[in-house]
């Protein structure tokens, strides 16, 4: 009778023994197949988005290529980016201490003081637009390939101020090398080559020209059709190739970048605003809305 007992217990232990087991593999084989089927659909889900994106852009080879593009664009911005922080840190600092010394104005910036010598040598090279004898001058630093100076453009923030401000303000588009991309170079050099021949008219038709080939997510103007362009707009062809081929208005380019680091421009782009009458002037680092345009400006005048 014993023996039969444990026989029976020995017999319920194996059987819960066995459901146990049974439950173990049954939820850990779930467990196992739900994971791998989730991972299957993952990478099934994958092979169709690249799919999609390959046919996009006609293939996988030019989907890579654009992302190497867009990598290498990024990098280049990095620098750009730190002195636009360093920058916006150094004015609200300023702006703060500004504030706090003039009882609380809202429309205090941080102005800094240039010379007369510099401002005159500055119009006799530059190719303004308006009234060169005007209280402002506005200065553009910019890099013809930089995509935040493409936006500025694109934005019309520059027209904008100017016809805000009207008869009290001249302009004048300066060439910065900034972050220095592969084209800055050479259409740096082109710009200055059609001013050269054909004037302001040319300088600035020639520049906008190349500004509205452009766009803000890195499609730039190509320099294999600068040469082109110069014939699309009425320059002496010949003459537009020679003043490329003789490089001398490189030493033109590098000037004007100094002139804007000077100033305190290294990013682009960088516009300083001189009141001639003063010879203080305000620097507006960035791309940024015309209300940062005539925050600034309105500053300047009401410094003194």
């Amino acid at each position: 009778m014993l023996r039969i007992l444990c026989a029976s217990r020995a017999g319920q232990a194996t059987v819960v023994m066995l459901l146990f087991v049974t439950m173990a593999v049954s939820v850990g084989s779930g467990y196992y197949f739900s994971v791998v089927r989730s991972e299957e659909v993952a990478e099934s889900v994958m092979e169709r988005y690249l799919e999609h994106e390959y046919d996009r852009v006609w293939g996988q080879q030019n989907y890579e290529l654009m992302l190497e593009a867009t990598r290498l664009s990024a990098e280049e911005q990095i620098p750009q980016l730190r002195q636009y922080l360093r920058q916006r840190w150094a004015n609200v600092e300023n702006d703060t201490e500004n504030t706090s010394n003039t009882g609380g104005q809202s429309g205090a910036v941080n102005t800094r003081t240039t010379s007369e010598q510099t401002i005159e040598a500055i119009k006799s090279s530059a190719y303004i637009l308006g009234d060169a004898d005007a209280r402002l001058l506005m200065l553009e630093y910019s890099d013809l390939e930089c995509p935040f100076c493409i936006r500025q453009y694109r934005d019309g923030t520059i027209d904008a101020v100017r016809a805000e401000y009207g008869d009290q303000i001249a302009f004048a588009f300066r060439n910065h090398r900034g972050v220095n991309h592969s084209g800055t170079e050479a259409k740096a050099e082109a710009v200055l080559c059609a001013g050269e021949i054909g004037g302001t008219e040319k300088y600035y038709e020639y520049t906008h020209a190349i500004l509205d080939g452009s766009d803000t997510q890195g499609g730039v103007y190509s320099v294999s059709d600068l040469d082109t362009l110069a014939g699309e707009i009425g320059l002496d062809v010949e003459a537009f190739a020679e003043c490329r081929a003789s490089d001398r208005n490189i030493a033109k380019f590098n000037a004007e970048t100094q002139e804007g680091r000077q100033f305190g421009v290294w990013g682009t782009p960088g516009t300083v605003i001189i009141d001639t009458e003063t010879n203080e002037y305000v620097v507006v680092e960035g791309a940024y809305p015309v209300s940062e345009f005539t925050r600034q400006i309105d500053g300047l005048l009401g410094a003194q």
